[in-house]
């Protein structure tokens, strides 16, 4: 993408580039993708032009175009210094030794893997959010799979810091890069800016800005103050789009008002993309609590896909069921995503991670294997964490960690995977003569059918959290 021939000869193409104002690539390649299907009859009139309005909002609120710098690989013949010469608006914000991208295009183009989980409540999905966050960084690396760019090998594996600079509309201000007149804050693609669940708050390491109007009035109706001061964050940021249909119908008739309102707010959280996201319910109800995690690149196979998202749900299980606890300061999750990017980091990298990660307690009390508590008043949250390998954290080491892949094993270990022996065993037509007859045989997959669509809980298939708690890839 972004080199001089990147579209098949038979394409005629328009190098009008009025909404990204990129030297590479043309507006006409930005898809009308219909992400939003909303009610009160939205015309497609607006939906189809989604992807430009976005786009052209974030180069209009940075008020400069997007600029993306990500190192080149050095390789025996690369030029000393790699620099390459555009033209002057161009040349100030390019950097020597790196690959230039001018568009947000070159971020939105980028492919990745996404799992959303659904929580049996409110409080399950904050545990979970701020748990897999520092899990964030290990996943990216696990999948690394974007190491070009514009046509040059980068020194970077990873889509991540491609998407949050392509998507960063603060202004020269907010970057503090002029003379400050409002607070900085991140870029609106990075990993978290903050833990959520009580468990989570001592890590709170970094200054969060938000709208302090918005938080006292969340506080005011009930609303915890760690889930208010994340809500307020999000509204400290200029929307990119408002659906401007939808705001109208819904004060036009009250009957919509509510859900005018949610769909609005779900616009803000969703024009917001950290490592992981909360996602409120669905107006209707039929959708609960759900947190999602963003960080995964995409594999080239469905297999690999398929294991990447089961991998990351069978930790959802762990945390849970063993009452685990990730949790380490935020500035340490910051550190590791970078780590996370580095070339080979799979084997190069170290990452921050916990020594001790079983909770004695469901209160999540800060009690390691050798029935200390490393969290007393005036101990430090850093001192929790230590560096390791990436074989350290997966596969564990006898003295430091018991490793993420033989505590998924022992959880499937002491979950029940007999059922099917176990119903005929006890069926009643059964002679104990190893005969399935069809009697059984339909008794069977009537039951199985019933338990997929959640007709029948199964305890002795699920544990307590997973018969509450869905997941979608």
């Amino acid at each position: 993408l972004g080199c001089q021939q990147f579209y098949t000869s038979d394409v005629e193409i328009d190098f009008k580039n009025t909404i990204t104002g990129s030297l590479f690539l043309p507006d006409s390649i930005i898809f009308p993708h219909l992400r939003y299907k909303l009610p009160f009859s939205i015309s497609s009139k607006f939906d189809k032009k989604f992807c430009r309005h976005i786009i052209e909002s974030i180069r209009r609120r940075r008020n400069r175009k997007v600029s993306i710098n990500i190192p080149i690989f050095r390789d025996v013949n690369t030029k000393q210094p790699f620099v390459e010469y555009f033209n002057d608006e161009h040349d100030e914000t390019s950097m020597a030794d790196h690959i230039y991208m001018d568009s947000s295009c070159f971020g939105l183009s980028c492919c990745c893997l996404q799992v959303t989980f659904q929580a049996s409540n409110l409080n399950e999905a904050k545990l979970l959010y701020d748990q897999l966050a520092s899990l964030c960084p290990i996943a990216l690396a696990l999948t690394a799979a974007s190491p070009i760019f514009r046509g040059y090998l980068s020194d970077q594996d990873c889509r991540w810091n491609v998407i949050s600079a392509s998507m960063d509309d603060r202004t020269e201000d907010e970057l503090g890069i002029a003379p400050l007149h409002k607070k900085t804050f991140r870029s609106r693609h990075g990993s978290i800016d903050s833990y959520i669940s009580d468990y989570g708050r001592q890590y709170n390491d970094i200054s969060l800005v938000y709208n302090e109007e918005y938080y006292d009035q969340m506080l005011n109706a009930g609303v915890d103050d760690l889930v208010a001061k994340h809500v307020a964050h999000l509204f400290t940021r200029d929307p990119l789009l408002i659906f401007k249909d939808t705001m109208r119908e819904g004060f036009e008739n009250n009957m919509h008002h509510f859900e005018a309102i949610i769909i609005n707010i779900q616009n803000i959280n969703s024009s917001v993309w950290k490592s992981m996201r909360l996602k409120p319910p669905s107006t209707n109800l039929e959708i609960g609590w759900r947190v999602e995690f963003r960080t995964m690149d995409v594999q080239f196979t469905e297999f690999e896909n398929a294991a990447f998202a089961v991998f990351i749900m069978l930790l959802t299980r762990i945390i849970l069921t063993y009452n685990l606890n990730f949790l380490m300061p935020i500035s340490k999750v910051d550190e590791n995503m970078q780590y996370a990017q580095k070339r080979d980091a799979i084997k190069q990298s170290k990452f921050w991670f916990r020594k001790d990660i079983i909770a004695e307690s469901n209160q999540l009390e800060p009690v390691c294997f050798c029935q200390t508590d490393h969290f007393k008043v005036g101990n430090k949250a850093s001192d929790a964490i230590i560096l390791m390998s990436m074989d350290e954290i997966i596969n564990g080491n006898k003295d430091k960690f018991p490793g993420l892949v033989p505590l998924i094993r022992k959880y499937l270990m002491d979950i029940e995977t007999d059922l099917e022996t176990k119903f005929v065993a006890h069926h009643k037509e059964y002679q104990k003569d190893s005969v399935v007859n069809e009697t059984i045989n339909f008794d069977l997959l009537k039951t199985v059918n019933s338990i997929a669509k959640g007709e029948i809980i199964c305890e002795d298939l699920f544990d307590s959290h997973f018969t509450e708690t869905s997941f979608y890839a």
